[in-house]
């Protein structure tokens, strides 16, 4: 099997400069825009990555013991999966269809896998590529229709815990899903600590688009008697009535739980919202 950026051009240098004759954006003829521009090259350059992902799942697929091929192809597949991060240059990032096509199939693959190490390969590619996925319009909600079952997977903690990690790095293809929305609030009180963290996460990352989701966090926060929502109550709330009603419900926390771990979570709470509304204590 050879290696993914043995064969590849894009890998290598400037992909612009490898625009073929046939190109439908001839760049070659245009010397100014060679540092700038896609072209068609990343897209047969995508198209080979598939083939080759699609080759290893076929390959433990039809393996007579596929469970136990399908670990032993799960590190090439995420190998493989992490070369898709090549793919998103300088030159693809105003290519918003371009950029759909890759990150919807990524979500896709995402899904199907099984293997907590192929997951968290694509993981790693849509966080290293944040400023990426920014640029993608998914109207249909095609992306996130893929996650829909991970999110939900009732006997996985880990599948729902990456997938959280993997919504934090979308927050604008979050912006008008209420479904979603609701399971990540949902998950923020969660009993599993790295599942509750990644929904904390995906909710901060939310945050600043979605003001309906900043009100339900807010309702949440006030709601919980722990103090590791306090920090995240902190980053939603919007007006000087909320944080002076915020800052009250963090001291409370703080007089009532003894340990140093949420005594200093609720005291940055409060740090935070004195600094954002200077106004609050002296209001109290």
């Amino acid at each position: 099997m050879l290696v993914p950026h043995a064969h590849y051009r894009v890998f290598h240098g400037d992909p612009a400069r490898h625009a073929a004759p046939n190109d439908q954006i001839p760049l070659a003829l245009s010397p100014r825009r060679l540092q700038s521009a896609p072209t068609d090259l990343h897209l047969r350059e995508f198209a080979q990555l598939e083939v080759q992902v699609k080759a290893l799942q076929l390959q433990a697929a039809q393996h007579p013991k596929p469970g136990a091929m399908g670990n032993v192809v799960a590190g090439s597949l995420a190998e493989c999966f992490l070369f898709y991060s090549r793919l998103l240059t300088v030159e693809s990032f105003p290519w918003p269809d371009f950029l759909a096509a890759v990150f919807t199939k990524l979500a896709e693959h995402f899904a199907a896998s099984e293997s907590e190490i192929v997951r968290s390969s694509i993981l790693r590619v849509f966080q290293r590529a944040k400023a990426h996925v920014a640029q993608v319009n998914d109207p249909s909600k095609v992306l996130l229709s893929h996650l829909a079952a991970p999110l939900t997977d009732a006997k996985s903690v880990t599948a729902r815990t990456l997938t959280l990690q993997l919504l934090a790095t979308m927050p604008s293809l979050l912006e008008h899903d209420s479904a979603v929305q609701q399971q990540i609030v949902a998950r923020i009180s969660a009993g599993d600590q790295d599942e509750r963290l990644a929904a904390i996460e995906a909710a901060r990352a939310l945050l600043p688009h979605s003001p309906s989701f900043r009100k339900d966090v807010v309702a949440l926060s006030l709601g919980s008697k722990s103090a590791a929502l306090c920090h995240l109550l902190a980053d939603a709330v919007s007006s000087f009535t909320e944080a002076r009603e915020a800052w009250t419900h963090c001291a409370e926390i703080y007089e009532r739980l003894a340990d140093d771990k949420s005594a200093i979570a609720s005291v940055r709470a409060m740090t935070t919202l004195t600094t954002a509304y200077p106004d609050v204590l002296s209001s109290l």
